[in-house]
């Protein structure tokens, strides 16, 4: 709970009306242009909302614990997975369910602050629902809605913490106890407590700060942003779960209508809100946490139709774009929120805080869907990133791209298809693909029953899992010997004494490589000149780079060349600043595939599975719609002896009977592990693509290594058919 605090004002001294007291906050006490009264696109402020979200996960690592402060930025979060369709946003908020065990926060279990956290538990059970992701959370939730207490939520706060919970379980279970609850602990606090003024269409944060017995410290009623931003919001996420015959809509959507309704006349010129709504000059700078909840209490109110547009539209714009302008730092970091408190109080540009960042991502999804933007009906969940090593040494490794994670919201999934650039990986959830060496990006695309199309990416790093390169030496001092570079040890090293003493690399076959990374011996008092050379055959060498070490670091230092392909590397000193001798800790090499057509696939991948071609894979050199690599795998690349074209012969003593000969390879190799080529004989009047059709019999058969002798008539020209062909697919 945030901390309590108070300042007594004689009641003489502060104003008998909201309408003076308009009069005295409308004096401008800002010195900041006034931002526009019309947002940006939706694209825009999606944008911004990613950017503040990835900075927030990106200093936040861990998640947190389960209490407030973190259950208030996980509302916005789970919006932002919403609007976004972030799958990565997703997974850090079930890590941080899991985390904490999918428990309640801290403090006790059914005091407010602790359930916070249950309304994205809640939210991330609809989206996958394992029963532990709400079983805590519930009991808790149960334990109040059975017991005839009704005093727990004596501050406001409470509301946005406790009360969407509930009607989140109202909805979920359709039991209207969780409704009535609500309805009884917020009475409470509105009048049994009596922490609204009906008179302002404010909120007291507790009854210690009621007036007259609390006031501001220039005399104001001591309404304070956040709280009242806790208020409104959580109105807001209880109207979203209330059936809409609901006896208690009317009361949650009056209490909107008239917080917003004062709420727009004290908005700051700048668009911002101040921490004391009524005394702005007591604490002047901007305060983004209330800020942002008002925004998305507002802007959600347009939405759903219970605020007028006209009206709420320029004071929603003119909040976020003061946000934007002043809190959203160039980094991402969401600045000038208020610490935790239970009053207004300072707040700077630096400081920031969960439940700030979760304002700002509340706000930026409503005012998204206000200017078009539509929620995915689908999340595409490619998976997690891969590294794997090619151990076979064969320049690919299978790969299992797993999209059973990705989650129907709205709509069913009907396909998925995996794609590496341009090229076809599979179909399905989930696919083995052969992958050359190298980093990919492999995308998966979920297309809905609405022919939507929602997708994602994963990485996948295949690297070359052979033996380390061999290293040798013109010579060496004992113990001191050339593998010391490859041990990962500075504290080990080669050695060798005189001008022109070397120390090679063999890769074991040809990589493209532009840098070497070098550690010297005693590298921080003295410099080391040396070449870099590389080498086809370790024989005929070329010099790629004459240098010289910093003399200032212990630590490798990177040296760049020229690009050039090359099995061997060496090395060759020149002694130091000091002495003659050649002496070296550690030696890094960045070898990396060539890719001399730049298709993306390696050389070396091409000349193992393309019998050397050197043809762009992903381009259509024959015109026919399909790539030379897809033509490969269907069998009929034109460049490819393997399979042997249709034959056909006259059959002896027989002039209209003719043999047809089909050769059926299968699909060999590692490459075609998994998969089956299949074949259909078609025969056509002519040869327009729109004629042919499947020989009786030979529309699906499989491809296993014998000749088909397939007796056909051929009539005479014009009279039927005239051509027949092989089509070959793989599966």
């Amino acid at each position: 709970m945030e901390s309590p605090g108070s300042m007594i004002i004689p009641p003489s001294s502060l104003p008998a009306t909201r309408g003076l007291l308009c009069l005295l906050v409308c004096v401008s006490v800002f010195t900041t242009p006034a931002p526009a009264q019309t947002l940006p696109p939706a694209a825009e402020i999606l944008a911004d909302m990613r950017h503040a979200n990835d900075y927030w996960i990106a200093t936040q690592p861990v998640p947190g614990n389960s209490s407030w402060k973190q259950g208030a930025y996980f509302t916005g979060n789970m919006s932002a997975v919403r609007m976004t369709g972030g799958i990565d946003y997703l997974n850090y908020a079930v890590a941080w369910g899991e985390q904490n065990l999918w428990d309640v926060g801290l403090g006790i279990p059914t005091f407010a602050d602790s359930q916070c956290c249950g309304q994205s538990y809640v939210d991330m059970f609809r989206l996958d629902p394992q029963p532990v992701r709400i079983a805590a959370i519930q009991a808790d939730i149960d334990i109040m809605v059975n017991r005839p207490q009704v005093d727990d939520w004596y501050w406001i706060d409470a509301f946005y913490m406790a009360a969407p919970v509930f009607a989140r379980f109202g909805a979920l279970t359709g039991n209207s106890a969780y409704y009535d609850k609500l309805w009884a602990l917020y009475q409470y606090m509105k009048v049994t407590r009596g922490l609204f003024d009906s008179a302002e269409g404010l909120w007291y944060q507790k009854e210690l700060y009621i007036y007259p017995y609390n006031a501001t410290a220039n005399g104001h009623k001591k309404f304070w942003a956040r709280g009242n931003g806790w208020v409104i919001a959580g109105v807001a996420r209880v109207l979203q779960e209330l059936p809409p015959d609901s006896p208690y809509r009317p009361e949650f959507v009056a209490m909107l209508q008239t917080m917003a309704d004062t709420l727009r006349q004290i908005q700051g010129a700048d668009g911002f809100w101040r921490a004391s709504l009524y005394d702005p000059a007591h604490f002047p700078n901007p305060e983004t946490s209330g800020t942002g909840f008002f925004t998305y209490a507002m802007a959600w109110g347009i939405n759903e139709g219970l605020l007028d547009e006209n009206t709420y539209r320029p004071v929603v714009a003119k909040a976020w774009n003061g946000m934007v302008n002043d809190a959203l730092h160039p980094s991402g970091k969401v600045g000038w929120v208020q610490p935790p408190n239970s009053q207004p109080a300072a707040t700077t540009y630096e400081l920031t805080a969960d439940y700030g960042v979760g304002a700002f991502l509340l706000a930026a999804s409503e005012l998204a869907k206000l200017q078009g933007a539509i929620p995915p009906s689908i999340i595409a969940d490619a998976g997690a990133d891969q590294l794997k090593e090619d151990t076979d040494a064969d320049y690919t490794e299978w790969v299992t791209l797993d999209g059973s994670g990705t989650l129907e919201i709205d709509a069913t999934a009907t396909a998925y298809q995996w794609h590496l650039g341009s090229y076809l990986l599979g179909t399905g959830p989930v696919v083995n693909a052969l992958l050359p060496l190298g980093t990919h990006e492999v995308t998966l695309t979920v297309t809905d029953s609405g022919a939507t199309a929602h997708s994602d990416t994963v990485r996948i790093e295949v690297h070359d899992g052979r033996a380390a390169p061999v290293v040798s030496a013109s010579t060496f001092e004992p113990p001191n010997g050339p593998a010391h570079v490859l041990d990962k040890n500075f504290y080990t090293r080669w050695s060798a004494l005189g001008v022109g003493q070397w120390i090679a690399f063999d890769l074991g076959q040809n990589f493209g490589m532009d840098q070497i990374d070098i550690a010297f011996y005693q590298g921080d008092t003295r410099t080391a000149d040396f070449d870099v050379q590389t080498s086809f055959d370790g024989v005929q060498w070329t010099t790629r780079l004459t240098a010289q070490s910093s003399g200032t670091s212990l630590d490798l230092e990177s040296f760049g060349f020229p690009e050039s392909e090359a099995r061997h590397v060496r090395i060759v000193g020149f002694g130091n600043s000091v002495n003659d001798w050649n002496s070296i800790t550690e030696v890094v090499l960045h070898p990396r595939f060539v890719d001399a057509d730049t298709d993306g696939v390696s050389d070396a991948w091409e000349t193992a599975y393309f019998a050397g071609l050197t043809a762009d894979l992903s381009a259509d050199s024959d015109g026919d719609g399909n790539s030379e690599l897809e033509e490969y795998l269907e069998g009929t690349h034109p460049l490819v002896a393997d399979p042997p074209p249709v034959a056909m012969t006259p059959v002896p003593g027989q002039p209209s009977l003719w043999n047809l000969s089909v050769d059926t390879v299968p699909a060999g190799g590692s490459f075609y592990t998994g998969y089956t080529r299949f074949l259909s004989i078609e025969e056509s009047a002519s040869l327009g693509d729109g004629s042919w059709s499947p020989l009786s019999g030979f529309a699906r058969i499989p491809a296993t290594g014998t000749t088909l002798e397939i007796p056909v008539a051929v009539p005479r020209a014009g009279t039927g058919r005239l051509y027949f062909r092989r089509k070959t697919w793989l599966e």
